[in-house]
């Protein structure tokens, strides 16, 4: 039917942890996969064929850190989501930037609300500049009462923000991984940004596995990346500083 809108299945998980300690990762990052619903049934083919060609079990719950921690793994599971007709959108909390003085994101809740806020500004975007309506699924958090982020974006649907809500379907949904497993593939997303930012005992990041997706990630020329696709809050410096920055496609 002409004027119909296209749909997208959106699935989001995130890497670090929204802690403020010492032992604090010093980033936390949500990561959203976009993929065309005609085109779900074959991204989850993928997961599964890639659980067969890492040597897993196909009910095996895929996850970064956990069970996908070698290098040849990992270059080998982005260079397959590369492949795929996928787009990927990233928001960055540096936690340094903040200083001592993060203020109200010393709560978990709404830090990882206020994210999510962000995050679903960028979706929006892409959904509304290609005419489409987004189903979207987040991977569920341990301990967290989402009653609140409810709450908060009924907030926000009363006031004025650059989200574009009418390209959204609400309520967001809520699972475990295990149960959308494209959620898995949203948790990859999410740890091979990780691994560009977040340096190992040596000092070292490692920037392989995000050049072999970089051309999946969000653009909307003439805007910056890191206005879309790749957002920092606080200003993207922690990019700037990354030994991978300018070798990286804008």
């Amino acid at each position: 039917m002409p004027g119909t809108p296209s749909v997208y299945r959106v699935y989001v998980d995130e890497s670090g942890d929204r802690g403020w300690s010492g032992k604090s990762s010093p980033v936390f990052i949500l990561a959203a996969l976009l993929v065309p619903d005609h085109l779900d049934g074959q991204l989850r083919a993928v997961r599964s064929q890639l659980c067969s060609d890492l040597g897993k079990p196909t009910a095996t719950v895929l996850h970064w850190r956990e069970n996908i921690k070698n290098h040849s793994q990992r270059k080998y599971v982005a260079k397959t989501l590369a492949l795929e007709q996928i787009t990927l959108i990233y928001v960055v909390i540096d936690k340094a930037s903040f200083g001592n003085n993060p203020g109200g994101l010393l709560d978990h809740a709404r830090m990882y609300n206020y994210a999510i806020r962000r995050l679903l500004e960028r979706i929006s975007w892409f959904l509304r500049d290609n005419g489409a309506i987004g189903h979207i699924a987040l991977a569920q958090i341990t301990n967290f009462k989402y009653g609140t982020l409810r709450f908060y974006l009924e907030i926000l649907q009363n006031q004025q923000t650059s989200i574009a809500w009418q390209s959204l379907d609400l309520p967001l949904k809520i699972h475990p991984t295990k149960d959308r497993v494209l959620l898995q593939l949203a948790d990859i997303a999410a740890g091979i940004l990780g691994t560009a930012l977040w340096p190992d005992d040596f000092g070292a990041v490692e920037s392989a596995y995000l050049m072999e997706v970089a051309e999946k990630i969000y653009r909307r020329p003439p805007g910056a990346i890191t206005t879309y696709g790749l957002h920092v809050m606080r200003g993207p410096e922690l990019l700037y500083r990354q030994p991978w920055w300018q070798a990286f496609p804008k």
